[in-house]
């Protein structure tokens, strides 16, 4: 895509499934491109399963050559199915710039009691959340700046499920009170990128729980909400965010959602929508100055100041 941001003008490259990026030379604004990537999101358990965590999440800036660079966009991970237990982290996004840069996938959420085991989740991007009653006060790390920690269950019985991490916050814990209640996936971050305007990328799947009212919810950028009772199943991360699975029901351990896949952008600066002060000659800008090119004689008029 093409935007303006202000006084400048940009071209975005946006990758939902693998592809290569070819730079064939370096323009009028340097070799220097910015870069989002996120990983793919983790799928959630069942029986009270714990959130998926959402895919790692990675921007900055980089300089390049011309070439052609490899380009890897994660699938989510699976979620749990009814008759199965096997969930699976999300997987990394890539490019592979002279130095590689990669996130790491999502974590998946653990199984609640009602399932077999796995009953913890797993480190990630961000971690996934541990199932309903697992007894695990430990939190599942996130990549460091890439995601935040998944959710815990720190008790045996009367513990909802806890949420998949996110891009900017942790995943909620499952508590008992009130009863059974679920954490919430963690919100994820916002990126301006792909359009110019902000889009959230990598939000943390709610865990899931045995009473109606007490489901975790997706964190916001993609994250699925667990299901709601025990004919509901855990919604799907959203495709090309990264976000994480919404965890499946206790009773009758619904389907856990799966993780959405994730999206790599690279942008650069392709121009100026500046105003010049002046008439005279070939006017051009570049960082930030308006430039006169005079290739025969000519009067440059200031026109304002």
């Amino acid at each position: 895509s093409e935007y303006e941001a202000g006084s400048s003008v940009y071209k975005a490259h946006i990758f939902t499934a693998p592809g290569t990026f070819t730079i064939s030379s370096v323009g009028d604004y340097g070799n220097t491109v910015e870069y989002l990537i996120v990983a793919g999101g983790g799928g959630a358990g069942t029986g009270g399963g714990g959130g998926g965590g959402a895919g790692g999440m990675i921007t900055g800036t980089t300089p390049t050559t011309p070439g052609n660079f490899a380009v890897s966009v994660g699938d989510g991970g699976r979620g749990t199915q009814q008759g199965d237990f096997l969930q699976t982290n999300g997987s990394p996004s890539s490019i592979a710039f002279p130095s590689t840069l990669t996130a790491t996938g999502g974590g998946r959420g653990g199984n609640g009691a009602n399932a077999p085991t796995p009953y913890e989740g797993t480190p990630g991007g961000s971690g996934g959340g541990h199932g309903m009653n697992a007894n695990s006060s430990g939190n599942p790390d996130g990549v460091a700046g890439q995601g935040n920690q998944g959710g815990d269950a720190a008790a045996a019985g009367s513990t909802g499920a806890g949420g998949g991490g996110g891009a900017s916050a942790a995943g909620e814990d499952g508590s008992s009170s009130p009863t059974d209640n679920a954490g919430d996936g963690g919100d994820g971050s916002p990126n301006v990128y792909a359009y110019g305007t902000s889009v959230v990328y990598a939000g943390g799947g709610g865990g899931g729980t045995n009473v109606v009212g007490q489901h975790g919810l997706g964190g916001s950028g993609g994250g699925g909400t667990a299901a709601l009772n025990n004919s509901s199943v855990g919604t799907n991360g959203t495709a090309g965010t990264g976000g994480g699975g919404g965890g499946g029901w206790y009773d009758g351990n619904t389907n856990g959602g799966s993780g959405g896949s994730g999206i790599v952008v690279v942008r650069y600066k392709i121009g100026s929508t500046l105003t010049a002060k002046a008439t005279g000659g070939a006017i051009s800008f570049y960082g930030g100055k308006t430039i006169h090119t005079f290739t025969s004689s000519e009067v440059i008029v200031c026109i304002s100041s």
